[in-house]
């Protein structure tokens, strides 16, 4: 419940996630932090992986010093008066659906303007290969700086190397450290 405000008892009456089927033909599955919705799928019996589109590697790549790129947080970002009304909503499916239309095609266009030029699915998987590893930190003494200038100081690769050693540093983060530090 912490994370979604979602008590047991909302979802009392609900089939489980197990009983979800996502058609063989799903070519693209979009999602603010995608790479959890796949984890939740796979645990439901999904065998195939759609190409994944996940607006929130993207916010991180295109805005690295925002403070927080949560899907609501985004949300206040790019349409304020639509957060202030709707984002009690958040969480609801439907409601993080409609949010992550609205961050998603915002995120486009500030690609857009950003000279990344997409206009259409084969455009934005191109770029993809570079948003699922994150440039910049986004916690920490360090939050905000790119990854990659931390190696050029021994506190800051000490820094990516230290957390290297946690148990609980994302995938994605890990492969972007090992790779500025020149380990991989």
């Amino acid at each position: 419940m912490a994370i979604s405000h979602i008590c047991d008892d909302d979802v009392a009456d609900e089939p489980p996630h197990t009983d979800f089927r996502l058609p063989n033909n799903v070519e693209y599955l979009i999602g603010h932090n995608i790479d959890f919705d796949m984890a939740v799928l796979k645990n439901a019996g999904v065998s195939h992986t759609p190409k994944l589109i996940c607006s929130n590697a993207m916010a991180n790549f295109l805005l690295p010093t925002l403070g927080s790129h949560k899907l609501v947080s985004l949300l206040y970002h790019f349409h304020r008066d639509i957060a202030r009304v709707q984002a009690r909503h958040a969480h609801a499916a439907i409601a993080d659906v409609y949010f992550t239309q609205l961050v998603l095609g915002s995120l486009i266009d500030l690609a857009n303007s950003q000279g990344h030029e997409i206009s259409d699915m084969k455009a934005y998987m191109s770029l993809v290969k570079w948003l699922v590893y994150p440039w910049h930190l986004s916690f920490g003494k360090y939050k905000g700086e790119a990854i990659a200038d931390l190696t050029t100081h021994s506190d800051g690769a000490g820094y990516l190397k230290w957390l290297l050693k946690q148990d609980t540093v994302e995938p994605y983060l890990a492969k972007a450290c090992e790779q500025a530090l020149g380990l991989v």
